[in-house]
This record gives C-alpha cells, sequence and structure tokens, in this order.
C-alpha cells in the first residue's frame, strides 16, 4: 500500500513509524522528501500504547493510521485516527472459528478482543479489506456501515506467471518435489483446516489416477497435531512440509503447482487466493468469509468442514484439465480487478476526507 502510495501525487507529508530499522527496506528508495521514516521499537503492546501515541505527539500528526486492526487507547486530542480492522474473527464464537492452540496466538486475540471495540467506537474512521469484514465489523462491534469504508487488498506485481522453466523446476529441487502436486497453506491456527486438508489427500488414495503430491508451506514442521491426519496417508502419498518460504519461492511454487488448495474457515480477505489466480494457478477454496467476494466465478469451491467434499474437489480438478485450463483463465481475469494503485488511491481520498470532518 505504501509503495502504491508514494507514486501518487499529494500535498501531504508523510510519516511512517516502523518496528524496526530493516523494515525501512520495503519502501521505494525513489519516494521523495514528503515521506519520513522513524522506528517505534520493539515490544507490540507497549509499543503501541505507549510510543506510538508520544511520537505522533512529539511530530504533531493530524491523523494516524494504524493498519493492523488494533491501536493506541489514547492519542492527542488533535490527532485524528483511521483504523484498518482486516477481521473480526477473535470476536467470533468458537463454533464459528475454532479458537488458535499457540500460547502467543491466544494472547494477540486476547489483545485485539480488548482494544478493538475500544478503538473502532472511538476512531474517526475505519477501513476494512472486504465486505464480508465490515459485515462482521457491524456486527461484532456495533459500528455502523456507514462508517466503514471498503478497501481491498492485492496480490504484489511479483506474483505473475514465469515465462522461465528454470525458475519452476529449481523450486522442484530445492523441495524435493518429484511429480505433479497440490499446495496448500498451512497454519497452527486450526482456521487454516490444515489437518482436514491432509485427511482429505489421504482420501485420493482409494481413486484410480496420476498420482498428486501435496506440498504444505506456511507451517515450520509437521507437529503432533498432525499425527493423526498424517497416519491416514497411504504408502505412496507424499506430503512435503516446505516450511516458510520467500515470495520468490511462493511464486514458483504457485506457477508449478496443479492447483492452489486453500479451503480455510475463515478469511477476512484471503490474499493468497489472489497471488494464486496471478500466477495462473487454479484454485480450490472454501465459500467461507470473504473469499466468494474475492475469488468470483473462478475458484471450485468446497464445504471447509467436509474432508469428502475436499477430496471431491481434488479428484475432480485432477482428472479434468478443461475444468484447470477454465478455472486458470478465470483466474488471471479475476486477479486484475484488484490493484494496490486503485487502493492506495482509495486510502488517500479516505485521509483526505478525514481531515476534512
Amino acid at each position: 500500500m505504501l509503495c502504491a502510495m508514494a507514486r501518487l501525487e499529494s500535498a501531504h507529508e508523510f510519516i511512517v513509524y516502523l518496528d524496526c530499522e530493516a523494515s525501512r527496506g520495503l519502501i521505494p528508495a525513489e519516494t521523495s522528501a514528503s515521506w519520513r521514516f522513524h522506528t517505534v521499537g520493539k515490544g507490540y503492546a507497549y509499543r503501541e500504547q505507549v510510543s506510538l501515541p508520544l511520537m505522533a505527539a512529539r511530530d504533531n500528526i493530524d491523523l494516524l493510521h494504524c493498519t493492523a486492526n488494533t491501536g493506541p487507547l489514547l492519542r492527542p486530542p488533535h490527532t485524528k485516527l483511521l483504523v484498518t480492522i482486516h477481521d473480526v474473527l477473535y470476536l467470533m464464537p468458537p463454533a464459528l472459528v475454532p479458537r488458535p492452540r499457540s500460547t502467543y496466538q491466544r494472547l494477540g486475540r486476547w489483545y485485539r478482543r480488548l482494544v478493538v471495540p475500544i478503538i473502532a467506537k472511538g476512531a474517526d474512521a475505519i477501513a476494512t479489506d472486504s465486505y464480508d469484514s465490515a459485515c462482521g465489523i457491524e456486527r461484532y462491534v456495533g459500528i455502523g456501515r456507514d462508517r466503514i469504508a471498503i478497501i481491498h487488498a492485492a496480490p504484489a506485481d511479483e506474483f505473475r506467471q514465469l515465462e522461465n522453466p528454470c525458475a519452476i523446476e529449481g523450486v522442484r529441487r530445492r523441495y524435493g518435489i518429484e511429480g505433479k502436486f497440490i499446495l496448500a497453506l498451512g497454519g497452527v491456527d486450526p482456521r487454516k483446516n490444515t489437518a482436514r486438508v491432509i485427511e482429505a489427500f489421504a482420501g485420493l488414495r482409494s481413486h484410480s489416477g496420476a498420482p498428486l503430491e501435496l506440498v504444505i508451506v506456511g507451517m515450520p514442521q509437521k507437529g503432533r497435531t498432525l499425527a493423526g491426519s498424517l497416519s491416514k496417508l497411504g504408502p505412496e502419498q507424499r506430503v512435503t512440509f516446505a516450511g516458510f518460504v520467500s515470495d520468490e519461492a511462493l511464486v514458483a511454487l504457485y506457477n508449478a503447482a496443479e492447483a492452489l488448495l486453500y479451503p480455510s474457515i475463515y478469511e477476512g480477505f484471503g490474499l493468497p487466493v489472489l497471488e494464486a489466480m496471478a500466477c495462473g494457478t487454479p484454485v480450490v477454496c472454501s465459500r467461507a468469509g470473504s473469499l466468494p467476494e474475492v475469488a468470483g466465478d473462478a475458484a471450485l469451491y468446497v464445504d471447509p468442514w467436509s474432508k469428502c467434499d475436499i477430496t471431491r474437489a481434488l479428484l475432480e480438478l485432477s482428472t479434468h484439465e478443461p475444468l484447470r485450463e477454465l478455472l486458470a483463465r478465470r483466474g488471471l481475469g479475476q486477479a486484475r480487478k484488484f490493484s494496490w494503485s486503485r487502493s492506495a488511491k482509495q486510502t488517500l481520498e479516505l485521509y483526505e476526507a478525514c481531515l476534512a470532518a
């Protein structure tokens, strides 16, 4: 967003507060003198609730945009606040969104449950990524729909179809991928549905057809929580845990994969769906949260709670070449509907509306 905004003409002065000096390299070097960068410091809660408002007061900020759901509970009286709330899964009941198992994620959800309702009701404006998230904010936070601006995310420019086959072969060698494979983005958070992904993949062994591998990125290791699911695999079924990968490797994996499998139980946006589509990769995703809004008619939808339905979709996609070609073609068109330049322009317009109010 910042890179796209830096390319827009504007009379405003921008100060970007960073959590570490390394983040400075993410901003384009050609930014004008109207952009300045300050490092706030480490420790999420302390940085947000103490350091950030103090620096905003020191810098005489007119508008503070907090981009990751939360923000300072106290701020200078003259400083207006815009907060981007990506989703409200931490406020939803466990029956709809399973609770995370890791202590770090549980603490993060506790912090957001405490902070988000307070700052949302005191903010001058609220932005979110999707219509589905806007409805969730209205329902679980009690904010009127007229106060919420919807500004979509978009795939970065590097997510595209690769013309160089060497890059694809290179990523295959790096992760030991021998044949055709399904790519899944896993996670320790139960809503990512990784255990059911593995069980659905295991269900393919009773069907004939070319063998498929499953490659899971985003998890450093198998973990005890997946032991039961992995035990259901047949001896011929390969599952590779690639861990956390660079964007460069992820682009190559998207290009090499037969499909992206993304049966998430809830997503405020679901950016990997658009990243895969921009790479020409067919997408299988759940009809949950914002995913239908993002994927449109360019995905094969499944019930995220049903491993049989996910298996059915994998079998259909792996044996039906015309379907893969149709989804790939539609996906490229769907991804082009989202752009950071448009989103940056909408964000700048929201800034100006806040300042003028």
